[in-house]
Protein backbone atom coordinates (compact mmCIF):
# COMPACT_ATOMS: atom_id res chain seq x y z
CA UNK A 1 0.00 0.00 0.00
CA UNK A 2 1.27 3.64 -0.75
CA UNK A 3 1.00 6.85 2.30
CA UNK A 4 0.76 9.76 0.62
CA UNK A 5 2.24 12.37 2.98
CA UNK A 6 0.84 15.97 2.69
CA UNK A 7 2.84 18.41 4.36
CA UNK A 8 2.20 21.80 6.13
CA UNK A 9 2.69 25.54 4.53
CA UNK A 10 2.06 25.12 1.83
CA UNK A 11 5.73 26.18 1.91
CA UNK A 12 6.82 23.60 4.67
CA UNK A 13 8.56 20.68 1.97
CA UNK A 14 9.87 17.91 4.09
CA UNK A 15 8.55 18.42 7.29
CA UNK A 16 6.80 15.44 7.27
CA UNK A 17 10.61 13.37 6.76
CA UNK A 18 10.18 11.85 10.26
CA UNK A 19 7.19 10.24 9.79
CA UNK A 20 7.94 9.30 6.17
CA UNK A 21 11.17 7.65 8.04
CA UNK A 22 8.97 5.61 10.42
CA UNK A 23 6.44 4.17 7.57
CA UNK A 24 8.93 3.62 5.01
CA UNK A 25 10.16 -0.02 5.86
CA UNK A 26 6.41 -0.96 6.13
CA UNK A 27 4.54 1.04 3.27
CA UNK A 28 5.65 2.49 -0.20
CA UNK A 29 5.70 6.04 0.97
CA UNK A 30 4.98 9.52 -1.64
CA UNK A 31 5.98 13.05 0.16
CA UNK A 32 5.52 15.11 -3.03
CA UNK A 33 6.87 18.73 -2.50
CA UNK A 34 4.15 21.30 -3.41
CA UNK A 35 5.03 23.38 -6.08
CA UNK A 36 6.06 27.14 -5.11
CA UNK A 37 4.57 29.88 -7.26
CA UNK A 38 7.84 30.19 -9.71
CA UNK A 39 5.49 33.91 -10.94
CA UNK A 40 2.38 31.09 -11.30
CA UNK A 41 -1.05 31.69 -9.55
CA UNK A 42 -1.14 28.90 -6.99
CA UNK A 43 -5.10 27.69 -6.60
CA UNK A 44 -6.30 24.51 -4.56
CA UNK A 45 -7.68 23.31 -7.33
CA UNK A 46 -4.46 23.41 -8.77
CA UNK A 47 -2.46 21.45 -5.97
CA UNK A 48 -5.50 19.00 -6.28
CA UNK A 49 -4.56 18.14 -10.03
CA UNK A 50 -0.94 18.28 -9.15
CA UNK A 51 -1.31 15.57 -6.81
CA UNK A 52 -4.02 13.86 -8.84
CA UNK A 53 -1.27 13.19 -11.42
CA UNK A 54 1.10 12.37 -9.59
CA UNK A 55 -0.59 9.72 -7.45
CA UNK A 56 -2.55 8.25 -10.82
CA UNK A 57 1.16 7.70 -12.28
CA UNK A 58 3.17 6.69 -9.55
CA UNK A 59 0.54 4.60 -8.32
CA UNK A 60 -0.51 2.93 -11.34
CA UNK A 61 -4.48 4.01 -10.04
CA UNK A 62 -4.37 2.23 -7.17
CA UNK A 63 -6.18 3.62 -3.63
CA UNK A 64 -3.48 5.75 -1.79
CA UNK A 65 -3.85 6.55 2.02
CA UNK A 66 -3.47 10.12 2.62
CA UNK A 67 -1.85 11.76 5.86
CA UNK A 68 -2.36 15.39 5.64
CA UNK A 69 -0.69 18.18 8.31
CA UNK A 70 -2.14 21.41 8.88
CA UNK A 71 -2.74 22.79 5.13
CA UNK A 72 -1.62 19.62 3.60
CA UNK A 73 -5.03 18.32 6.10
CA UNK A 74 -7.22 20.67 4.10
CA UNK A 75 -5.52 20.04 0.73
CA UNK A 76 -6.39 15.94 2.01
CA UNK A 77 -9.96 17.40 2.35
CA UNK A 78 -10.17 19.06 -1.45
CA UNK A 79 -8.29 16.03 -2.60
CA UNK A 80 -11.25 13.53 -1.41
CA UNK A 81 -14.04 16.41 -2.60
CA UNK A 82 -12.80 16.45 -6.22
CA UNK A 83 -11.97 12.66 -6.19
CA UNK A 84 -14.78 10.71 -3.94
CA UNK A 85 -13.20 7.08 -3.24
CA UNK A 86 -10.28 7.32 -4.96
CA UNK A 87 -8.50 7.74 -1.56
CA UNK A 88 -7.75 4.62 0.58
CA UNK A 89 -7.68 6.17 3.55
CA UNK A 90 -7.26 10.25 5.34
CA UNK A 91 -5.80 11.11 8.36
CA UNK A 92 -6.07 14.92 9.10
CA UNK A 93 -3.41 16.30 12.19
CA UNK A 94 -4.14 19.81 12.54
CA UNK A 95 -6.50 20.53 10.21
CA UNK A 96 -8.28 23.72 9.73
CA UNK A 97 -11.73 24.43 8.90
CA UNK A 98 -12.98 23.79 5.43
CA UNK A 99 -15.19 24.93 3.05
CA UNK A 100 -14.81 23.70 -0.26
Amino acid sequence: MTVALLHGGPGAPGSLWLLAEALKGRFRVLEPFQRGSGGIRLTVQGHVEDFHELATETCEGLPVAVIGHSWGAMLGLAIAAAYPGYGRSLVLVGCGTFDP
